[in-house]
């Protein structure tokens, strides 16, 4: 006889997440997150080698920068699942409203850490480029550089996009009554809230992979 699973399990979804197929209906993927937290950091450190910048403890600052920044994409996530489950829950308004003030509170966040690791990246990528202006150098930075910088900027910040226009879809739909009976997977399919979460898997995935194949 055939196992039933249940359609609402998280665990299930975190742990199949990791050796088979993502699950839309668990909601947070907490290995992509993982997987993110140990490649992007990486990733900052290549682009920083690629105009040059040898300070070590600058390089590990933006680099453990960038790996907390990619465990808070996932304390989002888990946020962006509580407000949709109290979306299906209209007596509980006022603890509704605290979840929607804390998630936009960490979504803020992520962008001020977003904005501190590629400012400084950014800076001093065009002090590496003035310094070979100033020195009467022949020689200029390689227009491949520029790619990788600014290619790299525009993907990582995409992220941070698909997570906000996620947020901002959950906190703009409307509290609703007629699926408070319902069972919590039924609710959330009724509501597009799988067709969500595996649009916004599907473009993580798109982006990681842009990102990753620009650097090779």
């Amino acid at each position: 006889m055939l196992a039933v699973r249940k359609p609402g399990n998280k665990a299930t979804n975190n742990k199949s997440a990791y050796f088979g197929q993502y699950r839309p209906y668990a909601g947070p993927d907490f290995w992509r997150w993982v997987e993110y937290a140990l490649t992007a950091p990486l990733q900052i450190v290549i682009i920083a080698s690629s105009f040059l910048l040898n300070d070590k403890s600058m390089l590990m600052v933006l680099g453990a920068l960038q790996g907390a920044l990619m465990l808070l994409g996932y304390a989002i996530e888990l946020q962006i699942s509580k407000v949709c489950k109290g979306k299906r829950k209209p007596k509980e308004a006022h603890r509704n409203r605290n979840n929607g003030l804390k998630l936009v509170y960490l979504l803020v966040s992520a962008w001020a850490l977003h904005a501190v690791v590629w400012y400084v990246l950014v800076e001093r990528f065009n002090r590496q480029k003035n310094n070979l202006q100033a020195c009467g150098s022949t020689e200029k930075m390689p227009g491949i550089v520029d790619v990788i910088v600014f290619g790299e900027f525009l993907l990582f910040t995409l992220f941070g996009v698909v997570q906000s226009v996620h947020v901002a879809a959950v906190l703009s739909r409307k509290n609703n009554r007629e699926y408070a009976m319902l069972p919590a997977s039924m609710a959330a399919e009724s509501r597009g809230e799988h067709t969500q979460w595996a649009a916004v898997s599907c473009a993580y995935g798109v982006l990681s992979v842009l990102a990753k194949t620009l650097l090779k």
